[in-house]
């Protein structure tokens, strides 16, 4: 039988035995009979042979941005122009972590959601998007790859803070513009 115990007391713990049929050490094979560790390794050294393209991805994939960026500034930031713009910063949130630059990915990741979540576009500021598309540019041309390089750190802060600001504003002007126009038609 067992004996009630008091859990609200902070010291109290409970120790459990994981019996051996349970534990994964020597039986995490696969049906090839491969060890974990030997899976592992193999997984490593796949990234490892990867990893000589990784400068060439993420440059591809600056490129990408760069022309959609162009194409935005010729042309404003139309509804299909910004589902490029966005396509291109995506692919840049999406691979920025893996290749080294996360710093560029929370830029991307800041571009992404300034796109996706202000209604009107024709209130996003050109110059917010500049600097998005400028700061991704600079820290991948200058391999920042380290999110301890203050410099980038610093303005990526400053961004995604201005950004989201921006963001929360745009989000709440566009609530009260839709409450005004049931409120008119409720008068009307």
């Amino acid at each position: 039988m067992t004996q009630a115990v008091e859990r609200s007391d902070p010291t109290w713990h409970l120790i459990v035995e994981i019996p051996e049929k349970f534990r994964l050490e020597g039986k995490a094979k696969s049906k090839l009979g491969r060890s974990q560790a030997t899976m592992i390794a193999q997984a490593e050294a796949a990234l490892q042979t990867l990893s000589t393209n990784y400068d060439q991805w993420i440059d591809q994939c600056l490129g990408d941005l760069a022309k959609a960026h162009g194409e935005v500034k010729a042309n404003g930031l139309t509804d299909d122009l910004a589902q490029t713009l966005f396509r291109a910063s995506h692919d840049i949130k999406g691979l920025a972590g893996t290749v080294g630059f996360p710093l560029a990915g929370q830029v991307a990741d800041s571009l992404c959601g300034l796109i996706d979540r202000v209604e009107d576009r024709s209130r996003v500021p050109a110059v917010l998007v500049e600097q998005h598309v400028a700061s991704i540019t600079a820290i991948v041309n200058e391999r920042a790859r380290e999110v301890s390089t203050d410099i980038a750190r610093a303005l990526v802060e400053k961004l995604t803070t201005v950004t989201s600001e921006f963001i929360s504003v745009e989000e709440a002007r566009a609530e009260a513009a839709k409450i005004a126009l049931q409120d008119e038609a409720a008068v009307a």
